[in-house]
């Protein structure tokens, strides 16, 4: 009898520790700043689109707070203390309608964030000409120490690989 306690407590545990080895995503705190707008002088084609920013110099490089009428969250230089910015900006010319981007999900696996979003395509139609030049953008703040890496997904196809 003893031993037949002991084999079922032997197989439990090792049931459970499989099961705690396969499950690696831990939960994942970040804060969207949905406010700040790419300044006009950041040209993508001349630097990156996908972005791991350390310090607020490097930040008000890219980006700026826009005045809107809703409740504003900024980002102030202490933020930087221990948290980096993770943006993503996505690049559009002669366009008449401004495609939408939007956080899908956001993950933590194995010390890399799993980042994924949705871009809706916006198709110009017919013969009209339009001349629209629109960067729509996403920006998180994550712990700085918590991650090794981020994997950005466009519409469920991985886009970039960028390490911290």
């Amino acid at each position: 009898m003893q031993k037949w306690i002991l084999f079922i407590t032997s197989l439990a545990t090792a049931i459970v520790a499989m099961s705690c080895e396969n499950d690696k995503n831990t939960a994942f705190d970040y804060t969207e700043y949905p406010d700040y707008f790419v300044l006009n002088s950041y040209q993508v084609e001349n630097h990156e689109d996908f972005l791991i920013i350390q310090d607020t110099s490097a930040f008000n490089f890219v980006f700026h707070p826009a005045a809107t009428m809703d409740d504003q969250i900024w980002i102030s230089p202490d933020d930087f203390n221990n948290k980096v910015a993770i943006g993503i900006i996505r690049e559009f010319n002669s366009v008449c309608e401004c495609p939408e981007l939007t956080i899908k999900s956001i993950e933590l696996l194995d010390k890399t964030i799993v980042y994924q979003y949705t871009l809706t395509r916006v198709e110009n139609t017919g013969d009209i000409a339009c001349d629209m030049r629109c960067r729509p953008n996403l920006l998180i703040l994550v712990d700085r120490n918590s991650f090794a890496s981020v994997d950005f997904y466009e519409n469920d196809t991985l886009i970039k690989t960028l390490d911290r």
